[in-house]
């Protein structure tokens, strides 16, 4: 007798062989998802960091050499009065290992802050917790700076706070150039380049040729750069001789 359809078996059998073809299916498109994604996580990563940096030497070698109106904290000031004008103080720069302070030409917000900037950076713990963090203080300059040492955050420049980089494991700022204030020790021209620790222009006499930021990221936290070192140099010198040189080697 001729029957049509399939037999209870037969139904089984493809069924299993359909399942099977899902899965292998289903795994090669789980498997190129997962790579798609981790290499857009990669670029992300990549573009976000070539970005940081940019903007960190972008600002360092727009740094500009103002001499700043040192700020006056007595109390007998005549009323409006902000600080006290001082021609004879060097260009205003300031870094140590973990800080660095100076005015730039190019501020990361450029559409809030308008002309020449103040900037502080610091390392910070981060918010989550999870390591250190490089942040950028920036405000608008106005003239007048603590010139008396530190690393001080005016009210005006809290608002504008930039988290550069996060989950540090550590990061340190190096300065290169000569110690001019040797020069009542030794001649001139045999006072040598070398990397200095701090740096701070009313004891050096100069601003610094470059900066080094050297940093490791926290080895608990997937990245892809592990550590690496950021070198900018720095156009702008200082008071060389009772002159001020705006860019390296233009008097």
């Amino acid at each position: 007798m001729n029957r049509k359809g399939f037999t209870l078996l037969e139904m089984l059998v493809a069924l299993t062989i359909f399942a099977m073809l899902m899965a292998i299916l289903y795994e090669g498109f789980y498997s190129t998802f997962k790579l798609w994604n981790k290499g857009e996580k990669r670029v992300y990563q990549i573009e976000r960091m070539k970005n940081v940096f940019n903007l960190i030497r972008k600002q360092i070698i727009s740094i500009y050499p103002v001499q700043p109106v040192e700020e006056n904290i007595e109390e007998n000031l005549p009323q409006g009065a902000v600080g006290v004008p001082r021609s004879n103080l060097p260009p205003f720069f300031r870094g140590d290992s973990q800080n660095m302070m100076f005015v730039t030409m190019s501020p990361i917000r450029v559409n809030s802050i308008l002309g020449l900037s103040l900037c502080v950076y610091k390392v910070e713990p981060s918010e989550d917790g999870r390591g250190l963090s490089l942040v950028e203080y920036e405000s608008q300059y106005t003239g007048v700076v603590n010139t008396s040492g530190g690393f001080f955050i005016p009210q005006t420049i809290k608002g504008y706070k930039n988290v550069l980089l996060t989950n540090l494991e550590s990061l340190n700022f190096e300065y290169f150039g000569k110690d001019l204030s040797q020069m009542n020790i030794m001649p001139k021209n045999e006072i040598r380049n070398q990397w200095y620790d701090s740096w701070d222009v009313t004891q050096r006499s100069n601003f610094p040729s470059a900066v080094r930021i050297n940093f490791h990221f926290n080895p608990k936290v997937k990245t892809i750069f592990k550590s690496g070192t950021i070198l900018v140099p720095i156009k702008s010198e200082g008071l060389i001789n009772g002159r001020i040189i705006n860019y390296r080697g233009k008097r």
